[in-house]
């Protein structure tokens, strides 16, 4: 039937050329101990290099069908098992590289925050440096936590439907079995059968497309190794545009004219980057525009970055968001954290890279004002887990926890602000070129803490004059900066005028004083400085009434403000202060046609605090909108119990 073709096909995928391009990049040492606890997988005996994974996508019964095959180096003696991590998937058939069936189990209760685990018993006991391949049949559950199926009514055209899917952090079991750990990278080829009126893409390079009989052929090759929560495929009905001589973007046809102008520097944003940095190595750079129900602002996934088009409003505020994806083209997509409690080696680096960046695409200024806006919202995060929160470290303990309970903007901006400290005591060109050389050093690999802090203090005793590299060594405390919850030890200034006058604006506005001088400044405020103006009103709510909203509104003109992101920031001012009253009509226009949980989360908390019944119905006429992390994080609030003097949560990372 439809699975065994597949199959037949899958197998046909040309192997030579994956060969071939495997010789071309380092491999993990096999003696070399991997860790990640929020993996089943059992990476130091078994370790994927390659894999086929071929898909039908069944928009009938919101089903994918998967033929996965699995080819992987053997690193240990007497290896009789291989475990995988799925997650809600039906496993038909698991079989060898000797078309052997053979026998599987899915196992549940190890840690079902996490999924399962597939355990397949070999027909064969394997030794140290010898060659395995499965191949497995499979379907994924009505809703896999990857994947979200989107109505017609859901999309911009409004006439066919539309799936796409977001693995990260540990959402690629729900789609494949696999090795679903940042530990391990690959190279892979991805085939896939969809209706013929819908485009498929995915993270890799297009090697061919046709349609036959009633149905779309698309197949694609990634064929730099890449960790699996980097796989990402959507289906819709999309074009695709030039934009540069290396950038595309891929959208609905009703998107096409906003998204080019809203990227139009992305050519000159890769050049910057590249200049700063090392070469970019991934070819073409391509943007795909999702609709706004994606619960991020934008996913770094290769050669096909996702960005929420929901954050698109006409005055590319929104492009330091893409200069952040881009960034992860080298950290996080060439050198990656090899788990979870790492996440800051993904995050800091590559906020340092886009403010770098930004820097030569627009100026200083502007990256600082960011980096305070930054520093702002962690010092909110950082009090909201609370200050001896495991949570607030560089290094956070997950205990067994999801990996997304730990993700908020700590990693990025603590991590962010670490690199900027270590630049402060080498100076910027010695720290530039320890990036480079960073960066060459560890492409292809995934690494953990210890592995940047000896390549630092080896590039630094080498590269540093002997007195002055013995002086900066002996000021860094590792220790507190990355394993110790808490406020960063080293306060690094990133003050500004711009962000003096936002703060003295906000001051004038809380206490009545605001005067025509203040409105004439005001106006010439860019996005980032209005921000800090309304963030520094949330911190002041417990003070400000309902008319005193009423007044700065007709002050400033918040409610027909149309970013996104200040828009959320205003609701945050809006709601506590009785401003925008229960049934909330303004921030459920807002929360119903915005996935990304980072800014409506905080808007969901902040209405439950004032009346939760009614949070429960706008989630309930919505909850189909979003997509499944969005989801699960909304209802985690809304049965969660609620102290009524929390901190309101920090809308930005």
């Amino acid at each position: 039937g439809e699975m065994k073709s597949l199959l037949l096909i899958t197998m046909l995928l040309c192997l030579s050329s994956v060969l071939a391009i495997r010789q071309r990049y380092p491999t993990v040492p096999p003696n070399e101990i991997l860790e990640d606890e929020s993996s089943f997988s059992n990476i130091n005996e078994v370790r994927t290099n390659h894999f086929d994974l071929a898909v039908i996508i069944d928009f009938d019964n919101t089903l994918i069908y998967g033929t996965q095959t699995l080819h992987f180096d053997v690193v240990a003696d007497h290896v009789s098992n291989v475990f995988l991590d799925v997650r809600d998937l039906l496993i038909s058939q698991v079989t060898d590289d000797q078309g052997r069936n053979l026998d599987f189990q899915v196992r549940t209760g190890v840690n079902d925050e996490l999924g399962q685990r597939l355990e397949i018993t070999l027909a064969d006991e394997y030794s140290s440096g010898s060659a395995l391949t499965l191949t497995i049949n499979y379907v994924t559950s009505k809703n896999p936590s990857a994947v979200s199926w989107l109505t017609p009514e859901q999309t911009a055209g409004g006439q066919l439907p539309y799936m796409y899917t977001q693995c990260e952090s540990i959402h690629c079991r729900s789609i494949a079995p696999l090795q679903d750990t940042p530990a391990i990278k690959a190279t892979y080829t991805f085939y896939s059968q969809s209706r013929e009126d819908l485009i498929v893409r995915a993270s890799g390079n297009l090697t061919d497309e046709y349609v036959q009989d009633g149905v779309r052929h698309t197949k694609f090759i990634m064929e730099i190794p890449v960790v699996s929560y980097l796989l990402a495929f959507a289906s819709g009905n999309l074009v695709e545009r030039q934009l540069g001589s290396r950038t595309y973007v891929i959208t609905e046809p009703e998107l096409v004219e906003k998204s080019v102008s809203e990227l139009s520097r992305l050519n000159e944003a890769v050049e910057a980057a590249e200049t700063y940095l090392t070469p970019y190595e991934w070819g073409v750079y391509k943007v795909l525009m999702l609709p706004p129900s994606f619960p991020y602002g934008g996913m770094e996934n290769p050669l096909l970055t996702f960005a929420n088009s929901g954050l698109i409003n006409g005055d590319r505020s929104s492009f330091r968001l893409f200069v952040h994806e881009l960034s992860h083209s080298w950290f996080g997509n060439l050198v990656t954290n090899e788990n979870w409690s790492n996440f800051w080696l993904n995050e800091g680096f590559t906020v340092f890279l886009e403010r770098k960046t930004d820097s030569i695409l627009f100026d200083r200024n502007t990256s600082k004002v960011s980096s305070q806006l930054g520093n702002s919202s962690m010092y909110m995060q950082i009090e909201g887990f609370g200050l001896d929160s495991n949570y607030t470290s560089l290094h956070p303990d997950l205990n067994g926890n999801h990996p997304d309970t730990s993700i908020s903007g700590i990693p990025y901006e603590k991590g962010f602000q670490f690199l900027v400290y270590l630049e402060s005591l080498v100076g910027e060109e010695t720290f530039r070129s320890f990036l480079q050389s960073y960066v060459n050093t560890f492409s292809y690999k995934s690494l953990e803490v210890e592995d940047f802090i000896s390549f630092f203090i080896d590039f630094v005793s080498a590269e540093v004059e002997y007195n002055q590299a013995r002086s900066v060594l002996d000021q860094i405390d590792w220790q507190t900066w990355v394993y110790s919850p808490g406020y960063p030890p080293v306060t690094v200034d990133f003050g500004t005028d711009s962000y003096d006058n936002a703060i003295k604006i906000a001051n004038d506005l809380v206490q009545n004083t605001f005067s025509q001088e203040d409105q004439d400044i005001y106006a010439e405020f860019n996005l980032d400085q209005r921000i800090i103006v309304v963030n520094e009103m949330v911190r002041s709510t417990d003070i400000l009434t309902s008319s005193d909203v009423e007044r700065i509104n007709s002050q400033i003109d918040l409610s027909s403000e149309t970013n996104p992101r200040l828009i959320a920031s205003w609701l945050m001012v809006a709601i506590p202060t009785g401003y925008e009253a229960s049934p909330f009509p303004n921030a459920e226009a807002y929360v119903g046609s915005l996935g990304r949980y980072a800014l409506i989360s905080p808007i969901y908390q902040e209405m439950i605090k004032v009346d939760r019944d009614a949070s429960w119905e706008i989630f309930r006429r919505h909850e189909n909108f979003y997509h499944p992390i969005t989801r699960e994080i909304i209802r985690d609030l809304l049965v969660a119990e609620v102290d009524p003097n929390a901190p309101p949560m920090a809308a930005i990372f």
